[in-house]
């Protein structure tokens, strides 16, 4: 599910990802603690975030 947070408007990503993780117990609350610290800053998130553009492929001609 943390994958389909790259389609969703920059700022929704914040409260889904809460969302998700709210129950998150173990390893599965650790991956969502590393996402919120790596991925999550706003310089972070527009590099990841696809909501809204064209060209989502590096070969596109």
């Amino acid at each position: 599910m943390l994958l389909a947070t790259a389609f969703l408007p920059l700022h929704d990503v914040p409260a889904a990802v809460e969302l998700l993780g709210r129950d998150a117990t173990g390893s599965v609350a650790a991956l969502f603690n590393y996402f919120r610290a790596e991925w999550m800053p706003p310089d972070r998130l527009p590099l990841w975030n696809v909501y809204n553009i064209n060209i989502r492929t590096n070969n596109d001609l």
